[in-house]
């Protein structure tokens, strides 16, 4: 049995976050990528980033990341990733959420640990010198005389432990 208690929390959480709640105005990508609202017409770029929670459909209560907004007309919010699991149409109420999805989380992260990986490649060409302190010491090997074998230097190591 669920607990009651529970989700009445749960929905004065998510209400508490609730930025806006909006109706889609007219159907979005096929694939569920994008979010038509012509009521964010000319609205300033308060989605990018933030969590969307669809509240009724196909794909109610599925939350995805907006990755960018376009307030001019008709507004449309594109989503991370692959979007909804069903294709947002007109009708359908959505809530913008004042917190971050984990999908921008790891695509800011990303970002910042492509930029450092650019920048290091670049100065590992100019490094003359570079201390190796994880591998194991390089052990010098000195061959003494002739070949004895064809193909087959002799060779010792002098700086081995014995046994």
């Amino acid at each position: 049995m669920t607990n009651k208690g529970h989700a009445l929390a749960r929905e004065e959480l998510v209400r508490a976050l609730t930025a806006y709640t909006g109706i889609a105005t007219a159907d979005g990508a096929p694939d569920g990528s994008t979010i038509i609202d012509a009521n964010l017409d000319g609205r300033n770029d308060f989605i990018t980033e933030k969590t969307i929670i669809i509240m009724s459909g196909p794909a109610a209560y599925e939350d995805k990341g907006a990755q960018s907004f376009v307030s001019a007309h008709p507004a449309t919010i594109t989503l991370q990733g692959t979007g909804f699991s069903a294709q947002i149409v007109a009708g359908t109420i959505y809530r913008i959420l004042n917190i971050s999805s984990v999908e921008i989380d790891v695509a800011n992260i990303k970002t910042v640990v492509d930029a450092i990986k650019t920048q290091t490649d670049k100065i590992a060409t100019k490094m003359l010198f570079s201390m190796d302190f994880w591998s194991d010491p390089q052990k010098e090997i000195v061959v003494t005389g002739a070949q004895t074998t064809p193909g087959l230097p002799s060779v010792t190591v002098g700086d081995l432990p014995d046994g």
